[in-house]
């Protein structure tokens, strides 16, 4: 039998699987949709937001420093046009009312060249108080340094040049150079050297909660920034692929999602042109700042999905339940079923398909149940194993040729026996015996096929074969004298006689099928090796034995079982004489008779005799024994 797989998901696990599954994935690709589309619209606001303050602060940026030139030039003028030279001493009213009106600026010089190259201030003003206030040296301010000369020089080249300096004092300031005094097309004669506080620009670009905004000039310097330290390091951001677009794009504005310092940035510029110089004011959101809202978003859908595919698997499963159980129910009682349990029943819990199945699984347990009582009642009367094969229309009508061992038995004198009990005892003393000798035969994979008053018709190999069936057939005999000897230990009263029994076995071809008609038949074998079988069990009355088999099947057992020839006979039917054996015992056995068939007939309660005085012709006409 197949050996019965285990089940390791149940169909309410499956159920629970399977929906849960298409509830996850259903809201996953909903979250992912939604989590994707609100990011593009979040990226797109966000590159809005940043072209806007980027624009608003250039703008703001363009106005501040359009208007420090201005107020730089009538500073410059109010200069020369006094021919005063300011020193950080001077307090005149003309400075008063300068410094009053335009506090941004702290320094202004107008700066020429000497013969050599190297710079000359001609004329200069300062706020006293803001370099007293901040302790900054004006003699710092006045000798330029290797850097703030380099971009002073460039200013004679007729271009604006703004920078940061605010390394060389410690302190955030803007120092722009702007041509002053032209004689030439291409050359400056003087340039102006302004020195501005951070304050207004600061304000400019304040950095809010999202974005951060700072200005830079064409060489990738800071000159404002939110955080303090990058306006004091002048940090240079020239290595930025934001600044190289913005350097190099032919437009003025842009947008850019790069990486700066191993960070993903979504970023805006805006450019600010002047006379061969250009400011850039870069505005820029870390994605992870940006898109808090989107992993905000997305964590908030994702409990909420989590929730509801909860809610859904705590309904699945007990709706699973109303339909799993009575599956369970019903696989329980199938499993009874396939261990011989017809009685099983189930009440159906509701008017559906699984309740209709209930019905048909009652209607077919009830089914079951009635054809095992009736194969139960058959195989009372018929083997079980032709019954078997019978009910599953393995054997029909009609007969086929095989190889089968034939035993008969017989109980001697029966018919004396018989006369002196009551039918009752009869029938309780054969059912007694016969439940004995079909035990033996059962034992040994036989088949009865009938039961012909105190006789007894077996085979093997017929219907099925197990290989060694005349092996079989004299295990069985062999079997059944031990039983008798057991039977009738007990025995030896008129009510109770001692009972003896002669058994004949041959092995050979036969017809063997169910022989009838359509409407009765019954299954049993047929031919020469049936009557030779039949012929050879009546022999053990004249010769004292109790089993007796054919040549044949002595051909098959030889070397196993202990045998002593007989006399040959001649058969009504058959022209050659017939040799038969006695079978004492096997050669492997380990108790009861050795060799000597004068041993076995003392067991069986037999006087020893001459087989030559046998007289066959005397009991049976059916043979008789030649010399």
């Amino acid at each position: 039998m197949e050996k019965q797989k285990r089940v390791i998901f149940s169909v309410g696990l499956k159920l629970i699987f399977i929906i849960s599954l298409i509830f996850t994935l259903t809201f996953t690709a909903m979250i992912y949709l939604a989590t994707s589309y609100f990011k593009e619209n979040m990226t797109v606001f966000i590159e809005n937001n940043n072209h806007k303050i980027s624009l608003s602060a250039s703008q703001s940026t363009e106005i501040f420093i359009k208007n420090i030139i201005e107020k730089s030039y009538m500073a410059a003028e109010s200069l020369s046009r006094s021919k005063l030279e300011f020193l950080s001493s001077s307090d005149t009213a003309s400075s008063t009312l300068f410094l009053n009106e335009n506090d941004d600026i702290i320094y202004l010089a107008i700066v020429s060249k000497e013969k050599d190259g190297t710079l000359k201030i001609d004329r200069s003003y300062h706020s006293s108080t803001f370099f007293n206030t901040n302790g900054i040296d004006l003699t710092q301010t006045e000798t330029f340094s290797e850097p703030t000369t380099k971009n002073i020089q460039s200013a004679f080249g007729l271009y604006i040049n703004i920078f940061n300096p605010s390394a060389e004092f410690s302190y955030p300031l803007t120092a722009m150079a702007i041509p002053y005094q032209v004689l030439k097309e291409d050359t400056a004669e003087s340039i102006l050297f302004v020195l501005i506080k951070t304050d207004t620009l600061q304000n400019i670009v304040e950095m809010n909660d999202i974005t951060t905004t700072y200005l830079i000039n064409d060489k990738g310097t800071t000159l404002i920034h939110p955080d303090m330290k990058d306006v004091l390091g002048a940090t240079n951001v020239s290595s930025l692929s934001i600044f190289n677009e913005f350097l190099n794009s032919p437009l003025d504005n842009g947008q850019q999602h790069y990486v700066e310092e191993e960070t993903q940035k979504i970023g805006s510029y805006q450019r600010i042109n002047f006379s061969g110089f250009a400011l850039g004011v870069i505005t820029t959101v870390t994605e992870e700042r940006a898109f808090a809202a989107v992993q905000r978003l997305q964590q908030r859908n994702t409990l909420i999905a989590v929730i509801l595919v909860t809610i859904v698997i705590m309904f699945i499963y007990f709706y699973a339940k109303t339909i799993t159980n009575p599956v369970k129910n019903l696989v329980r009682a199938t499993k009874k079923i396939e261990k011989g349990d017809y009685k099983a029943s189930l009440k159906p819990l509701f008017n559906d398909e699984i309740g209709m199945l209930t019905r048909s699984f009652n209607t077919m347990s009830r089914g079951l149940e009635e054809r095992e009582r009736i194969k139960e009642a058959f195989g009372k009367f018929v083997n079980p194993e032709i019954a078997e094969r019978v009910a599953k229309e393995q054997i029909t009508l009609g007969g086929e040729l095989k190889n089968a061992a034939v035993f008969f038995s017989d109980i001697r004198s029966f018919t004396a026996i018989s006369e002196k009990l009551h039918p009752e005892q009869v029938v309780e003393f054969l059912n007694e015996y016969m439940t004995l000798m079909v035990d033996c035969i059962d034992q040994t994979h036989g088949v009865v096929d009938k039961f012909i008053g105190d006789a007894i018709m077996a085979l093997w190999g017929t219907p099925l074969s197990k290989g060694n069936d005349t092996e079989n057939a004299l295990n069985a005999a062999l079997m059944m004298r031990n039983a008798l000897i057991e039977f009738n230990k007990n025995r030896g009263t008129p009510e109770k006689p001692i009972i003896r029994i002669g058994c004949g076995i041959n092995t050979g071809p036969l017809i063997a099928g169910q022989i009838g008609s359509a409407n009765r038949m019954e299954y049993t074998v047929i031919g020469d090796t049936v009557n030779l079988a039949s012929r050879i069990e009546t022999l053990n009355k004249p010769f004292r034995t109790d089993i007796l088999i054919s040549e044949g099947s002595y051909e098959l057992v030889r070397y196993l079982f202990i045998v002593e020839p007989m006399k040959k006979i001649t058969v009504k039917g058959k022209v050659a004489p017939q040799q038969v054996y006695a079978v004492i015992n096997r050669t492997d056995a380990t108790g009861g008779p050795s060799s000597r068939l004068s041993e076995l007939r003392r067991l069986l309660g037999y006087e020893d005799i001459d087989i030559n005085t046998v007289d066959s012709d005397k009991n049976e006409e059916k043979f008789k024994i030649i010399e």
